[in-house]
């Protein structure tokens, strides 16, 4: 699908070749891409607490070169299949009650609105169709700073602790 896209906007582009490196965690994911997207010449990406980077001051003109380059790192460190396997019912339980009874109060303690969850049931068969996180409305319109986003996922994570083992 990411090389779709990179031909999308790229049609003579030359698909990198890239093995696999190792699988990453979520908690490193920023500060892996931007050590590699370094060791791949852009010195400037910097990772972010949230996971994310930031690419600096990347010139028009090398736009191309870093999405190879982050496309062949994704690709050398790809996030853990763990993050993405189907979650049971019973976890899904589990999530649905982290969100309820810690996450939501902890945002709201912070002054954020959180819209009102649905049922456990609800949540549970809508999942994967209708995902409904406390931090949903926080994703659609949050407009502070990365300080505060970084503030805000540390006090109120997004994820029970060792939820993913």
């Amino acid at each position: 699908m990411l090389w779709s896209a990179l031909l999308g906007a790229y049609p003579d582009a030359v698909r990198p070749r890239a093995e696999i490196i190792r699988y990453v965690d979520e908690n490193e994911i920023g500060s892996v891409m931007a050590n590699c997207l370094s060791e791949g010449g852009f010195p400037d990406v910097v990772p972010l607490a949230d996971g994310g980077i930031t690419t600096g001051n990347l010139p028009p003109a090398q736009e191309e070169s870093f999405n190879l380059a982050m496309f062949t790192c994704m690709a050398q460190y790809p996030l853990d299949p763990k993050y993405s396997a189907t979650l049971t019912d019973d976890r899904l339980g589990v999530l649905y009650e982290y969100y309820v009874k810690t996450l939501t109060p902890c945002l709201e303690a912070q002054g954020y609105s959180v819209t009102p969850a649905p049922s456990k049931s609800t949540f549970i068969d809508t999942y994967y169709d209708k995902t409904w996180t406390p931090y949903v409305d926080l994703n659609n319109a949050f407009v502070g700073t990365q300080a505060e986003w970084d503030r805000i996922n540390g006090a109120c994570p997004q994820w029970p602790e060792n939820f993913f083992g």
